[in-house]
């Protein structure tokens, strides 16, 4: 499960960036890290159900690039995003987690309030608690891997992209399969 979430995070990523894929590793730490980039895994991860909920209490705030941003599944807020140690670069929040909870629509699943079957309103909506909705928080989370990878000299921006001012993707129907994909099996404690 943890590779399906890792994919569907760098296909999103993908979109926008061009960068070696072996040079990023989630979670494990492998061998060769030299000139690698480590997105440290929460451990919470099993925990992710159709009826969990994100608690006040997992979410730090760090300010990227002078935006404060959140990080789910994390209570820890000592540690900077980006960090080095003998040319291995790490990322020391789950990033691919906390992008797949806000792309896949996952709080949707979760909220208990529905009005209207499978939506819900958007002052029950978890952008609207964090109050992050003119914040582009998975674009940050793309920011940050972006900057590790520009580090190890392994990632730029796709060309096509500077000729647009505005670049946008539809994720609807990629969220519907997700969902649909990891409703299918309430109980994810294999990841």
């Amino acid at each position: 499960m943890d590779n399906i979430i890792y994919d569907y995070f760098l296909k999103n990523f993908g979109l926008f960036y061009s960068f070696d894929k072996d040079k990023i590793i989630y979670g494990n730490r492998g061998d060769n890290l030299h000139g690698s980039i480590i997105i440290h895994q929460v451990k919470k991860v099993n925990n992710l159900t159709r009826n969990y909920t994100i608690g006040k209490r997992e979410i730090i705030w760090k300010k990227w690039k002078g935006v404060n941003i959140p990080f789910l599944f994390h209570n820890d807020d000592t540690n900077e995003i980006i960090t080095e140690e003998n040319n291995v670069y790490h990322i020391n929040y789950d990033i691919i987690l906390s992008a797949f909870y806000f792309l896949s629509g996952w709080s949707e699943e979760t909220c208990k309030s529905k009005p209207i079957p499978g939506r819900i309103k958007f002052e029950n909506s978890f952008i609207n608690h964090l109050k992050t909705i003119e914040i582009p928080v998975v674009n940050y989370y793309f920011d940050i891997l972006h900057e590790a990878l520009i580090r190890t000299k392994s990632g730029k921006k796709k060309d096509e992209h500077d000729k647009f001012f505005f670049t946008t993707c539809k994720l609807y129907s990629s969220r519907q399969r997700m969902v649909k994909l990891l409703s299918s099996n309430t109980d994810l404690s294999f990841l």
